[in-house]
């Protein structure tokens, strides 16, 4: 009788992991709400996002069939992984590609794209910076100035004097 609880017991957690805090997670539902979620804000129809990934995998894929992968109801019906990178670049969504990887790749792939955020901000401020020099240069009052400093003048009609503060 045990065995028979044991084997029901793994087939009702079928599709389901845990995650990191032990709660149980339903991944099927999960990859359902995010194809639906990808459908739904994409600018192609379900038609077009059908007919473009059946190019890229060289198999026919219908709207009806997209549908089937997204409705909580269809059980039955499971999202090919063989579809998952068409979709993704069908649509310029990879949510679903993320969700499939492993915690540590996620965390891996979110620094990546920190330090490629912040070297990009560098860069622009650079560019800035070198912007802001040029300029500089072209204007008279600051023809004579060392390169690479920037020099900042008093807004005019300003007094730049000490009112001398404390008492």
């Amino acid at each position: 009788m045990t065995n028979v609880l044991h084997i029901l017991g793994t087939l009702s957690d079928a599709g389901q992991e845990r995650d990191d805090a032990g709660a149980r997670t339903n991944h099927d539902a999960t990859i359902r709400k995010i194809v639906s979620e990808v459908m739904h804000h994409s600018t192609k129809s379900r038609a077009q996002i059908a007919d473009e990934m059946s190019q890229l995998v060289q198999i026919e894929i219908t709207a009806n069939m997209l549908n089937g992968y997204a409705a909580p109801s269809k059980s039955g019906v499971r999202f090919p992984a063989a579809f998952i990178n068409a979709f993704c670049q069908v649509t310029g969504d990879d949510r679903l590609q993320r969700f499939l990887l492993s915690p540590v790749l996620r965390k891996k792939i979110e620094i990546v794209e920190r330090e490629l955020t912040a070297d990009q901000e560098k860069r622009k401020a650079q560019l800035l910076r070198e912007q802001l020099l040029v300029e500089q240069k072209s204007l008279p009052l600051f023809a004579n100035a060392p390169d690479g400093c920037v020099v900042i003048q008093p807004a005019p009609g300003r007094n730049l004097r000490s009112t001398g503060g404390g008492r």
